[in-house]
């Protein structure tokens, strides 16, 4: 995704008139979380878009003039001044049904400093009072006006025509999207994802405080590494079930499992001082179950050493050495996981972070040949026969790697006599075995296990895969 391209269309507005409804719609999905208390979006929030057959890329921001009791109101003017300045356009949102608004007028009078085209989507309105309320927008001092309902989709083709008249089709089918590596950080709240991503960047692109559940929606934030198109997406914090009062921050919970799964790379990032607790347990799961690589970032570490100023590099090291022990154990789960240290608001670490980060990206991709992995069965097997089970001991007749695409990590497909011979035991064991040949670092591995006669060929005749649909690649 890139902010700064010539087609960025930036959606401003003060607080709930419904900017993330309309992100939404245009998006042609639920990018950003829509709910009816104002000020829910607080960073910007970025998304590549087709409008009426043109690549652009939309920008949704914070409600401009929140009152905020949690003092969050000068980082959201920030973020939405950062907005304008990579915009090309504007969608103005206001409320159809409310008039215009003192903030309104002080929207308007930022956006003529701008200096850029101005759309002024009037929202909330029913096809009867269209026109007649849109017109009552006119003193703002602009003079496209367009009559919208983001929630019902009302008026969102002429918004569309409206934005991208002029445009040439032959320069936006120019853009070429290069794949873009998506990592995301997820863990507890206030352990310091907003300050990790503000670090790597080297720039103040997410709000940073130190009150819990600043960060309430997923914040996709582009960058590079070399030539490289990544994508770091700052989540919410997962709390504890029992902790979520209201549907707004289940929602945004919902929104940290949903980055986990579109991910590519995760990066569990846990508090130095607070340790690994049962809710970075429970996070460390959703990473496994989605079979997401997974790097570990230890943050605030200078403070877990502050007790240490004084002592020797053998002390620290000794440290660090007990502390991840402490971690893994916690986390046995994530065994395949390597654990950086730092402090992101000393800006340390980061580069450690990239590397490790670059060394999982290749990783996904390690290709075992098929003549090797099934060296590697026979001697395992030989070692180590699969258990009993009644009609007779199992076996592995052969193995190979699948290659699709939607696969999260590493996957081999394994043909058995009997599938019930088969346990996470031996799945442990043989994923042993890979890892002393091949680096798979920061990957899991998985297995299917399909069943298979001794008399069936390699054809597929009398094939029985475990589960439906998968791959008999």
């Amino acid at each position: 995704m890139n902010p700064d391209s010539p087609r960025t269309i930036a959606l401003v507005g003060r607080p709930n008139v419904g900017k993330s409804a309309l992100f939404n719609r245009l998006a042609g999905r639920n990018v950003s979380i829509v709910h009816d208390r104002p000020g829910v979006t607080r960073d910007r929030l970025v998304t590549d878009v087709r409008l009426g057959g043109h690549a652009a890329t939309l920008v949704d921001t914070g409600g401009i003039g929140l009152g905020d009791a949690e003092g969050f109101d000068q980082a959201i003017r920030r973020e939405v001044d950062l907005a304008l300045a990579s915009a090309s356009a504007v969608i103005f949102v206001v409320d159809g049904r409310e008039g215009i608004h003192v903030l309104d007028r002080e929207v308007a009078r930022l956006l003529r400093k701008a200096s850029l085209p101005v759309y002024v989507a009037v929202n909330k309105l029913d096809l009867d009072t269209m026109a007649g309320e849109a017109e009552a927008f006119r003193p703002l001092g602009f003079p496209e006006i367009i009559p919208i309902s983001a929630a019902h989709g009302v008026g969102i083709r002429d918004l569309v025509e409206r934005i991208t008249t002029g445009w040439e089709p032959e320069a936006s089918e120019q853009r070429r999207e290069a794949p873009v590596l998506k990592v995301a950080l997820v863990g507890v709240p206030n352990a310091g994802k907003s300050a990790l991503v503000n670090s790597l960047l080297g720039q103040e692109r997410v709000i940073v405080s130190p009150v819990a559940g600043t960060t309430r929606d997923s914040v996709d934030v582009p960058f590079t590494v070399g030539d490289e198109a990544w994508c770091l997406i700052d989540t919410a914090g997962m709390r504890k079930r029992a902790r979520v009062h209201d549907a707004l921050e289940a929602a945004t919970t919902s929104r940290t499992a949903h980055a986990i799964n579109r991910c590519d790379l995760c990066v569990l990032v846990i508090d130095a001082v607070r340790g690994a607790g049962v809710q970075e347990k429970k996070i460390a799961g959703l990473v496994r179950e989605a079979g997401k690589a997974c790097v570990i970032f230890i943050n605030k570490w200078d403070l877990a050493e502050a007790g240490l100023k004084a002592g020797s590099a053998a002390e620290k090291q000794a440290l660090r050495e007990s502390y991840e022990q402490a971690v893994r154990r916690q986390l046995f789960f994530l065994d395949y996981a390597p654990v950086v240290f730092g402090s992101a608001l000393e800006s340390r670490g980061g580069r450690r972070l990239l590397a490790r980060l670059e060394e999982v990206r290749r990783a996904r991709f390690t290709q075992v040949g098929t003549g090797v992995l099934n060296r590697l069965l026979v001697s395992a097997q030989r070692a180590r026969p699969l258990k009993r089970v009644r009609g007779g001991g199992g076996k592995i007749f052969y193995g190979a790697q699948l290659r699709r695409e939607d696969l999260p990590c590493p996957t081999f497909a394994l043909f058995v006599n009997r599938v019930g011979a088969w346990d996470e035991g031996y799945g442990r064991y043989l994923e042993g075995l890979l890892r002393k040949k091949f680096p798979f670092d920061g990957c899991p591995i998985r297995w299917e296990i399909r069943e298979r006669s001794s008399s069936s060929d390699r054809t597929g005749r009398g094939r029985k895969p475990v589960e439906s649909g998968l791959s008999e690649d």
